[in-house]
């Protein structure tokens, strides 16, 4: 059952990045967080190419990887505007160099766990993810490069992934901690705020387009 919830949660995260990158063309922006991407292209590279998970799962983080590269390039190709007062050359050297740290900090926090699944890291970065999805909601005072159907297929995915490993948790030393414990929790709590959030904010500005239409016709 392990591998059936993990393997939804992955098909529900590649549908995220999917949507992502469609809304990410269609809208000129980037949608995933700076130090969010280069966390989770870090961790998908680790586990894609350095100790990779086996069979199907294997070939799921191998697709997240891929799907990441393009969110990747649509931060370095739309992401230099959000920042009109850095050049763009500054702007790419800032990603190069968060991707630098990224990757071994991903590959260090596993060693120290030791945790071939890469648990701690992959909830570290989500909790990470979830907290600079509600900043870039707050710095673009609207839902530019995110939606409501985006953070519902995103949270119901990490639920999935979450039941697998709370309900079936692979073997491994510190497979159950109070740290691992507080960090499916605060994942779970913070995934249900940025709907809340998003939703919120979604609404919010259809009402406004609502009452600015009524006011053109009176």
């Amino acid at each position: 059952m392990f591998h059936v919830f993990f393997a939804a949660g992955g098909a529900a995260w590649i549908i995220t990045y999917a949507l992502m990158i469609r809304l990410g063309f269609r809208q000129q922006t980037y949608c995933m967080p700076l130090v969010a991407l280069c966390a989770n292209i870090s961790w998908e590279f680790a586990y894609s190419f350095v100790t990779p998970y086996s069979g199907l799962l294997h070939w799921a983080i191998i697709a997240w990887f891929t799907l990441d590269v393009a969110l990747l390039y649509q931060l370095l190709r739309f992401g230099p505007a959000e920042f009109p007062h850095l050049p763009r050359p500054v702007f790419h050297a800032m990603v190069l160099l968060t991707l630098a740290i990224a990757f071994p900090t991903v590959l260090t926090v596993n060693s120290f766990f030791h945790d071939p699944w890469g648990v701690y890291s992959a909830y570290a970065m989500m909790f990470l993810m979830d907290g600079l999805f509600l900043a870039m909601l707050i710095a673009r005072r609207s839902t530019r490069g995110q939606s409501v159907p985006i953070t519902v297929v995103r949270v119901l995915g990490t639920a999935s992934i979450t039941l697998a490993f709370t309900r079936w948790t692979p073997d491994f030393p510190n497979a159950h901690t109070h740290l691992l414990t507080w960090l499916y929790i605060g994942t779970t709590v913070l995934d249900l705020v940025c709907l809340g959030a998003v939703a919120y904010t979604a609404t919010r500005a259809t009402q406004r387009l609502g009452t600015s239409a009524a006011g053109s016709t009176a």
